[in-house]
This record gives structure tokens, C-alpha cells and sequence, in this order.
């Protein structure tokens, strides 16, 4: 969608409607591959439109020795699409739980 939007720790970094009309849209901005990824869901709230995900990204050999990008991301979603994300990250260690059960997703 033209107006979805992402924002990483407090900042608009793709999609046309945040308020920085003129930077890549969520499809076309340019990141490194992340092959071994692990995503968890943290919660859902289907009235609301909201899914919230933990994910370790795994190594990269980006973000030093032994160490992963790990994030919380917020999806708002009607009609069936991603309007927005909101994602909190940090490099922390790539073996650091998320300390709640999983399905068999890991």
C-alpha cells in the first residue's frame, strides 16, 4: 500500500506515508540478507489488527561475534494488508532466549 510505513527505534526509514514522503517504499528498500532467522509471535489482537513478533535475526557476521540483531515488530493491519510496523531493535547475543515457549518454531 502507497501509505504503509515503517519506523525502526523512533524513525521513518521506508514507506510513503510517514512523514518523509521521498524515501523507499517498504518493498524496495535496500537490507542485508538475514538467512538464518527465527520469528516468534508475541501476541495478536484480531479486533484491533495488531500482531507483534520477537526475531533473532542470527549471524550475519554484521554485528560482531556471536551477536544478532534481535527485535520486537508491531504490524497494524486491516483489509487484509500491512499498514504499518513500528520495530525496536538491538545487537545482542544470537543465543539470548526469548523466555516464553515455543511451537516448534525455532
Amino acid at each position: 500500500m502507497a501509505e504503509s510505513y515503517r519506523v525502526e527505534n523512533g524513525l521513518f526509514i521506508a514507506g510513503g506515508g510517514g512523514p518523509r514522503p521521498n524515501i523507499a517504499g517498504l518493498f524496495t528498500q535496500k537490507i542485508i540478507l538475514h538467512p538464518e532467522v527465527i520469528a516468534s509471535v508475541a501476541a495478536v489482537d484480531e479486533e484491533e489488527g495488531l500482531v507483534l513478533l520477537w526475531m533473532n535475526f542470527g549471524n550475519t557476521n554484521s554485528y560482531g561475534p556471536g551477536n544478532a540483531l534481535v527485535t520486537f515488530e508491531a504490524f497494524k493491519v486491516w483489509g487484509n494488508e500491512i499498514h504499518a510496523i513500528n520495530a525496536f531493535f538491538r545487537t545482542i547475543a544470537k543465543s539470548t532466549p526469548r523466555y516464553w515457549p515455543s511451537l516448534g518454531l525455532e
